[in-house]
């Protein structure tokens, strides 16, 4: 390990990384001058989960101008292992935040969070706006300008810096319910003492071993007041590796947001999330039932699938996937669904758009 922490930073950066050495390199690039600014405050830390490629010396390429707490595991120990090892070990700061070696905190963010959590010491969570940033190149990524943002893009779309009362509100709020890794800044005691008994595994066809952040999140924070940044910190990467299980990742997270509902989170702030999640959801249920070999969430039952989130307007949006796509396989597995689709598959947007509109008519009546 190099450059062992001596002290207790306020906050503690936090990188697992595996084979994506390059990419580190970027983040790096972006997170280390602003980490050096701050050393006093802020310690970075980087958790390489066996890589075999040239992580390391990317590492020390670092390390003499700024330090850089580093571990790297004897084996691969997945994902949501490596994110444990990181908070609950090597993480030495009062705060946690952890961003993906393919994401990029823009110039001034870390000053930014920093100055947030030192004028409200009594908030144990503030939440980061993020901005997809596409194309990946270096100069892209690490660019300070605003110039070219599709401000619709964003995390939130109010990009009010803000106190909210309870932290299911920026859950509400945020485009992905809150998974995103790196839109959050937490107090570690209470990360740790909710993350304590989660059995986690490496498959990614399960909440847990998926979205691991989001479950602990709601267990330490459901009810806490806590801080919005407003502006897009953020630069996300969403690099191929998260696009190749799309599918997979849409279909589990609403076996999340079950868990949450589970941990004591009120339904009516996921109504928004599991929403937005069925819209993407057409072209992973497509691919369920048209590619067997389509990996998909544990248990997962396409006929339950479908009944279960039915209520929503947003599963006509499956059907017309299902209309639009080569139906010689997926028709006759499920012929009530397949006649179904063909049926609805002229009037399928125009539905889906009326029944959206009607939704968010009859829930603001409701919150009136």
């Amino acid at each position: 390990m190099s450059a062992v922490c001596e002290r207790m930073p306020l906050l503690s950066i936090c990188i697992p990384t595996y084979n994506r050495a390059e990419l580190l390199r970027s983040t790096l690039a972006a997170v280390a001058p602003q980490v050096k600014d701050l050393e006093d405050e802020v310690e970075l830390v980087v958790s390489d989960n066996c890589s075999v490629d040239h992580t390391k010396a990317v590492v020390d390429s670092f390390i003499e101008s700024c330090p850089i707490v580093y571990h790297r595991n004897d084996e691969n120990i997945g994902f949501p292992k490596n994110i444990a090892l990181l908070t609950g070990r090597l993480a030495h700061g009062e705060y946690g935040w952890i961003i993906g070696d393919d994401d990029t905190i823009r110039e001034g963010g870390v000053r930014k969070v920093v100055e947030i959590l030192k004028a409200h010491a009594e908030l144990d969570y503030v939440y980061v706006n993020c901005y997809p940033q596409i194309p990946l190149t270096n100069e892209d990524r690490n660019s300070t300008s605003d110039a070219g943002f599709e401000w619709s893009l964003l995390g939130s779309k109010d990009v009010r810096e803000r106190r909210v009362d309870r932290w299911e509100q920026l859950l509400e709020e945020d485009r992905f319910g809150l998974t995103a890794i790196y839109s959050s800044v937490f107090r570690l005691s209470l990360w740790r003492e909710a993350m304590s008994g989660l059995q986690m595994g490496t498959a990614p066809t399960n909440a847990v071993n998926l979205f691991p952040q989001t479950i602990i999140l709601a267990k330490a924070m459901r009810g806490r007041p806590s801080w919005s940044t407003g502006y897009p910190w953020v630069a996300n990467g969403l690099t191929i590796s998260w696009t190749d299980i799309a599918p997979l990742v849409c279909l589990v997270a609403q076996d999340m947001f079950d868990k949450l509902e589970e941990e004591g989170i009120d339904p009516k702030y996921l109504r928004g999330p599991r929403r937005r999640f069925l819209i993407i959801n057409g072209p992973g249920l497509a691919a369920v039932v048209n590619r067997p070999e389509t990996q998909k969430p544990e248990g997962f039952n396409f006929r339950d699938f479908v009944s279960k989130y039915f209520e929503y307007g947003e599963m006509i949006g499956f059907l017309y996937f299902l209309a639009c796509i080569d139906i010689r396989r997926g028709w006759r597995e499920h012929p009530i669904i397949s006649t179904l689709a063909i049926g609805v598959k002229p009037l399928a947007l125009p539905i889906l758009r009326l029944i959206i509109l009607r939704k968010e008519h009859g829930m603001h009546v409701r919150d009136r």
